[in-house]
């Protein structure tokens, strides 16, 4: 084994039905038996020892592969020589086959030497348990469990192959790979005796993945997954149509995969709004309209039935009818273009017709079965109303058919789990399959169930390839998310990422880290000159590090690679020029102690020069070449330097190399934020930057037929206030939640240079500011978040609050603006438009509570913000003395309490302690 600690016995698992944990002889040598495991399908019983004395583990090679033509070595000690002093039998084998296509067994016909005087059922008699092994160099090939012919015929023997043996324990996470192949040993991951904390760690990490199609997004996760064979998200068309989500654990008991399907309501409206988006960016379609209005209403356009079948139904980058054609009864793809032509005609030429009365309206979806409702029917109807129907009539036919067709597969109303074992029938792939992509099916046609899914989260334990940088870096889990409607542009350009990040922010708050993928050999990526500045306007928590894949396909690459496994993009691009790395060293006019064009850019939108500087360096600093190939012997050649470039890049997030290496002088601002030595001047300056972020969370209603004058739009928001739901998140981002946090980013985030000095004694300028920005930035989890259930920011829905056991949080001290029932209140009395603005305005809010939220604001600044500031300055001077100490906690301790003096008031033991237990030294 490879472990100072530990080695394992394998034998049958039937020679040990009375066996226990604890000392037992082996042959005169006592052995401590730490675990049994037992292996009930195979018959195999695995025994972890602590390590054997040396000289008796044995040493020998474990054999893998074909074994068609081996002749071999049955090796053991019958049971007729246990009284005598001779050493163990070995018996020739020849190798005759598996006993089945799916069994995991080999069976071996026995050639027994002339010179045995002994019966066969003598011979073999006590040898279960024993070793299989190569004649040529004693490789070792499996464990004999028994006979496979009935009694008396005793010339065929079963052998259990230790691939599968290893195997089933990796399944079981018993034991892993310490790098990865089975050739270089084991290292044992769950031991009864360690603590199971000390193993796990405490590090979550969380990512979004984006990058164009062809990126290998998928196949950049799946080599982090134990699995990853049975989750086949690869290959050709498109693999993201909903947003897949990974959790990645480093322990985990049974690995699954949650498909979430869209239920009628859900799906209409994302339906919907997807077809607003496609239209949208198509301009000659749109009636002339304002910028400021937003996007149209599908009654704003002038539409062909040609060109709303393609952006409703039959879209391939969204949902596509097409693919659906799983049904053998009756056509599904029929019964949808039925739906579609009943409800706008198949003339080519004709335009679809915008606005209808309730008579035509009741008379086309009288054809689709749907009779008149007197309680829901308006005085007319537009073309959403129609194109409702359409998605709703879609929706019906397909669940119900695909419940039909797979009604053991759904536990619940619309969600159907898998579970991730090498067992899996033809069924559960299939339908796992055609839930992650569009598989391509007999040529031509396509199936996929992607058009319906909400979400799919996969739940696995870490590969083998990874378990070692879980380990070494204290991660529990990572989750990675393959993100929906980033993919399919060719650039990230400014637009699509305010349309489409922070409704990825919204499903993932706890997001904070983006992955860009490229190919090695695709174009320079100047379009993150666009879209980083726009993704820290979105959220500027998020940190950015780009992945180069595709690195086997580069021949510079391939060359160097028998020089040195580990791969170093900025040493192969002196030699040869690589465009996306090589993108990095640009300037802006070509001289060299210019700016970056991504560092000028973020300056250029307000972001202060020692953070835009710091951004820009850690993205540089960590250009991580990747192959994600999926052939198991081109990934191993590449290895070492995919695991060593992803522990740099998980070390990166987990030391926070974001905030600089600056040291944050606590001593000077800390008065600054105490209410009792607080200046006047920052008093009336913090509360101004607070009523300013109320204003700009408030939303302007107006009467019109589109933006927020359309009166869908407003009635889905009156609708949810009557219900105490903080708003709607359709076409518009109206949730209360996601207004003041993108609020807060706004005033928060860009601080002027008077008011940096003003807050925090110190010039933007200087190297300890990116932290304190970063720092202040984050604090928007922490201002408004809910505590009570640990969310970034605080729930629209009441359920959550029915409960609570808080005395204060943000949401509570805004609800306390409202009078009872405010939001309850009936709309007829006032115009919708009035009734919203009243509700909606809360600068004029702030102003009955701005006392509150001030010295809410304060309080948990002064918690939140100075801890993070301690923690930092421990973790740079914790580098900085490792350096000299290693690992020694005491020396570092000592150390890190005499540094910070200078910095920090309070440094008693345990404040001491309790920074230190939050900053992995390990890492």
């Amino acid at each position: 084994m490879n472990s100072d600690k530990y080695d394992m016995i394998l034998t049958a698992g039937h020679c040990l039905f009375n066996a226990t944990e604890g000392q037992f002889d082996f042959f005169g040598i006592d052995l401590e038996v730490i675990a049994i495991h037992i292996l009930n399908n195979l018959d195999i019983g695995a025994i972890i020892i602590k390590k054997a004395p040396e000289g008796m583990a044995s040493n020998v090679p474990f054999k893998l592969g074909d074994f068609n033509n081996e002749n071999s070595l049955l090796c053991g000690f019958p049971y007729l020589k246990k009284d005598t002093d001779a050493t163990f039998e070995c018996i020739e084998t020849n190798f005759k086959g598996n006993t089945s296509l799916t069994s995991k067994r080999m069976t071996y016909n026995i050639d027994f030497s002339d010179s045995f005087d002994r019966s066969k059922k003598e011979l073999l008699e006590g040898m279960s348990g024993s070793p299989l092994l190569v004649s040529k160099n004693k490789a070792l090939v499996g464990i004999f469990i028994g006979t496979s012919l009935p009694d008396g015929a005793y010339s065929e023997v079963q052998v259990i192959p230790v691939r599968a043996i290893i195997d089933e324990l990796r399944e079981l996470d018993i034991v892993y790979f310490e790098d990865g192949s089975f050739e270089n040993g084991m290292s044992w991951l769950k031991i009864k005796e360690e603590n199971s904390a000390a193993i796990m760690g405490n590090n979550e990490l969380y990512s979004l993945l984006i990058g164009r199609s062809g990126a290998g997004k998928s196949a950049f996760i799946k080599t982090f997954l134990k699995h990853s064979d049975l989750i086949n998200s690869t290959g050709n068309g498109r693999t993201t149509r909903s947003s897949t989500e990974y959790e990645i654990f480093q322990d985990l008991k049974m690995p699954n995969v949650e498909i979430n399907f869209f239920n009628k309501e859900d799906f209409v409206k994302f339906r919907i709004t997807q077809c607003y988006q496609i239209l949208d960016e198509t301009t000659d379609n749109k009636k002339t309209k304002t910028k400021e209005e937003g996007i149209l209403h599908l009654s704003e356009y002038s539409i062909k039935p040609t060109q709303l079948l393609n952006s409703t139904i039959r879209n391939p980058d969204f949902f596509n009818y097409e693919e659906l054609d799983f049904c053998t009864e009756e056509s599904i793809p029929d019964q949808i273009k039925y739906i579609f032509k009943t409800l706008f005609g198949g003339d080519p030429d004709n335009t679809i017709p915008v606005k209808y009365t309730i008579d035509q309206y009741f008379h086309l979806i009288r054809h689709l079965g749907i009779e008149k409702d007197p309680e829901k029917s308006k005085n007319d109807y537009d073309l959403d109303d129609v194109v409702r129907v359409l998605f709703e009539k879609v929706y019906d036919v397909v669940i119900s058919a695909l419940k039909k067709k797979h009604s053991i597969l759904f536990s619940k109303e619309n969600q159907v789990t898998i579970k991730l074992h090498p067992d899996m029938n033809e069924q559960e792939k299939d339908f796992l399959e055609c839930s992650l992509k569009v598989m391509e099916n007999e040529g031509e046609k396509y199936l996929s169930y992607t058009g319906f899914i909400e979400k799919v989260i996969v739940k696995d334990r870490v590969s083998d390839d990874y378990i070692k940088v879980f380990k070494d870096l204290h991660i529990s889990k990572i989750t990675l998310v393959d993100t929906y409607g980033l993919d399919h542009a060719t650039s990230l350009s400014k637009d699509l990422l305010e349309k489409r990040l922070p409704k990825l922010m919204e499903d993932y708050p706890k997001m904070n880290t983006v992955f860009y993928l490229r190919k090695l050999g695709s174009d320079s990526p100047s379009d993150l000159e666009l879209a980083i500045p726009t993704i820290y306007n979105i959220n500027p928590n998020f940190r950015i590090y780009m992945v180069f894949t595709d690195i086997d396909a580069n021949q510079s690459v391939i060359n160097s690679m028998s020089k040195d496994p580990v791969v170093d993009l900025w040493a192969l691009n002196k030699k040869n020029k690589i465009n996306v790395v090589n993108y990095f060293n640009s300037r802006i006019t070509g001289f060299f102690d210019e700016d970056h064009p991504i560092q000028q850019a973020l300056k250029d939108n307000g972001v202060s020069t020692e953070l835009a500087d710091n951004i820009y360096k850690v993205i540089k600093d960590k250009l991580i070449p990747y192959c994600s190939n999926e052939n198991d012997s081109e990934r191993s050649q590449y290895l070492r330097n995919n695991t060593f470039h992803i522990k740099e890049l998980l070390r990166s997030i987990i030391r926070k190399e974001y905030l600089g290496t600056g040291y944050i002088n606590i001593k000077k601002m800390e008065h600054n934020f105490n209410a009792n030595t607080q200046p006047p001047q920052l008093k009336d300056r913090l509360m101004s930057l607070l009523e300013e972020m109320f204003d700009v969370a408030s939303i302007t209603w107006f009467i019109g037929s589109s933006g927020h004058g359309h009166w869908r739009t407003q009635t889905a928001n009156i609708e949810r206030l009557n219900r105490n739901v903080l708003g709607y998140w359709g076409t518009y981002r109206d949730v209360w939640n996601w207004r003041f946090f993108d609020a807060y980013n706004k005033v928060f985030s860009k601080l002027s240079s008077d008011d940096f000095a003003l807050f925090f004694y110190t010039d933007p300028q200087m190297n300890d500011a990116a932290a304190i920005q970063q720092l202040l930035n984050n604090f928007s989890t922490h201002f408004l978040s809910c505590p009570e259930h640990k969310l970034f920011r605080f729930p629209v829905e009441p359920t959550l609050c029915l409960e609570c056991n808080l005395d204060k949080c943000f949401k509570q001290i805004l609800l306390s603006s409202y009078k009872d029932n405010e939001l309850k209140e009936s709309v007829h009395d006032k115009q919708r438009s009035d009734w919203l603005n009243d509700r909606s305005n809360f600068r004029e809010r702030f102003h009955k509570i701005d006392s509150e939220v001030y010295d809410y604001f304060l309080e948990e600044f002064s918690n939140y913000f100075f801890d993070e500031c301690k923690k930092h300055n421990a973790r740079i001077i914790t580098e900085v003395l490792k350096e000299k100490h290693g690992t020694e906690l005491k020396k570092i301790g000592e150390s890190i309490k005499d540094s910070l003096k200078n910095f920090e008031r309070d440094l008693s033991e345990q404040r001491l302690y309790e920074i230190m237990s939050q900053i992995d030294l390990y890492a």
